[in-house]
């Protein structure tokens, strides 16, 4: 998918999950959002 350009529907870091309720999976999740904005699902 990401060589044709297409964004996947879910997304793992590192193969965990992130849980925006935790802080330090916020910190993650907003790094994240902030180089590819298309990545999470609203």
């Amino acid at each position: 998918l990401i060589k044709k350009e297409k964004n996947p529907l879910i997304y793992r870091h590192k193969g965990q999950w992130l849980d925006i309720g935790r802080p330090d999976d916020w910190e993650k999740a907003d790094a994240i959002f902030r180089k590819k904005p298309r990545v999470f699902l609203p």
